[in-house]
């Protein structure tokens, strides 16, 4: 059972579904946006611009 999960979670990822889900959450719900503070904290974006060429 958990392996049958386990590939629709991976069918669904290929075909970019997780994606969809998270924009449709985010926009239903604005408390999740809140849940972005890491990803935009001034480390973090030092971090990205170091790897970026």
């Amino acid at each position: 059972m958990f392996g049958a999960v386990l590939v629709m979670f991976a069918i669904g990822m290929v075909f970019g579904v997780d994606r969809q889900v998270q924009t449709l959450l985010v926009d239903r719900l604005p408390a999740l946006q809140q849940l972005t503070f890491l990803e935009e904290s001034d480390a973090v974006q030092q971090q990205l611009q170091r790897q970026l060429p």
